[in-house]
């Protein structure tokens, strides 16, 4: 059992997975799972990007979510559903819990939009309701058990600790897909495109990969010297990259891998830290030792 970072992950499920292959996921690495976060399948405007879509696709897809559900309580891991696009109505949320109603399930964790938390806390009393990474705003209302934050929150512990102190749960993203300062909807990559060009006026592209990404050994060193650190969890961003990817992401943070012995080997490495695809498409422009040097002058 891995003690260190013992139920301290989250994560999204890999519906690319064969049963077998996901009881060999579990076997592996369920000890630092806390939970895994999923959507269903009620149509386009339920998920946050297009790609998730087509997770259900397949004949017996859904028939699958259940089954892969059902074995995570086995392994002492937490359901999390995302309820976290834009523009849900009050019809569509009924939607969601009728769906769960329909299956005879019901999430351990619920992670959404600001405009959501209190119909399903009235309607899900028990369930924990999580403050979704994709809201813009930081004022929180009182329905939300835990935040779920990333982007400045990884160069910033007082800001994680007022969390803490008001009495929240608190998750943080370590591989942000989202500009560090970007604080509007999610929107398209040209969206995306545009900030990190407004960005690139003012800092190297260096500096930008440097602040956003969290290496192996930034995560020990907040597990070290933040004083709240056992008080976290971690998510990671997997969805919809599959299962490969999850599995290797997984082992560089709970292992601490070696950064650079992976870089040596590809530059595709860098977005196992980083999932923000503007950023990707430069990492051969990417100069790692700039960017270990920057790093050691940054907070955690």
């Amino acid at each position: 059992m891995n003690t260190k970072y013992y139920k301290k992950f989250s994560i999204g499920l890999p519906m690319d997975a064969s049963l077998s292959e996901f009881e060999d996921f579990l076997q592996e690495f369920s000890d630092i799972i806390s939970s895994m976060y999923f959507s269903i399948p009620l149509g386009r405007k339920f998920y946050s990007r297009t790609e998730l879509e087509n997770e259900y696709e397949s004949t017996g897809a859904e028939d699958k979510l259940f089954i892969f559900l059902n074995l995570l309580h086995k392994h002492n891991i937490r359901a999390e559903l995302t309820v976290n696009s834009y523009n849900l109505s009050e019809q569509d949320l009924e939607a969601v819990i009728q769906y769960l109603s329909a299956h005879d399930f019901i999430p351990d964790e619920i992670v959404c939009l600001k405009e959501y938390g209190s119909f399903l806390k009235q309607r899900l009393p028990m369930v924990e309701i999580k403050y979704s990474f994709n809201n813009t705003s930081r004022n929180v209302p009182d329905c939300f058990d835990t935040v779920v934050f990333g982007k400045e929150y990884l160069r910033n512990m007082e800001a994680r600790h007022r969390w803490i102190d008001e009495g929240k749960g608190f998750v943080l993203l370590l591989n942000n897909g989202c500009s560090f300062s970007c604080h509007y909807e999610c929107g398209d990559s040209k969206f995306c495109g545009a900030i990190l060009d407004q960005n690139l006026k003012n800092n190297s592209l260096d500096y930008l990969y440097a602040i956003q990404s969290f290496f192996p050994f930034e995560l020990v060193r907040l597990c070290m010297e933040d004083p709240y650190a056992d008080k976290y969890k971690f998510k990671i961003s997997n969805r919809p990259l599959g299962m490969a990817f999850t599995k290797n992401v997984l082992r560089y943070y709970s292992k601490g891998v070696d950064v650079s012995e992976l870089i040596s080997q590809s530059a595709d490495n860098y977005a196992y830290f980083c999932v923000m695809y503007r950023l990707f498409v430069h990492r051969n422009e990417l100069d790692f030792e700039n960017i270990m040097d920057i790093k050691r002058g940054l907070s955690i």
